[in-house]
């Protein structure tokens, strides 16, 4: 059985039949009432941290000196993300920001 497709695989627009053809609302659509949140990745540079590895959280802490935004191919689905790292003032490594805790 054949899936009716969410969007154009091509050129990433939405199918606008989907709902038509399925009864239910494309998940893909965002919604009118939808308000995104917006963070100032700027106010984190000079906040203390600590990072949450596989391994659990550091016993160390660090300071952020930097944010980096770079982008990130996926070979399994071949798509790309952006990953949102902080840089740390001693060792100068990218943190992935969902894994830092910041401190007060």
């Amino acid at each position: 059985m054949n899936q009716i497709p969410k969007y154009d695989p091509y050129t990433g627009e939405l199918n606008p039949y989907y709902e038509e053809l399925t009864g239910q609302k494309n998940p893909y659509e965002i919604q009118q009432n939808y308000q995104p949140t917006f963070i100032n990745l700027d106010k984190l540079i000079g906040k203390v941290f600590k990072y949450d590895s596989k391994y659990g959280v550091s016993n160390w802490v660090d300071i952020v000196e930097d944010i980096t935004i770079k982008e990130v191919y996926n070979n399994e689905d071949n798509t790309y993300r952006l990953q949102v790292c902080v840089v740390s003032s001693k060792s100068k490594h990218n943190y992935e920001l969902d894994h830092c805790i910041f401190l007060k």
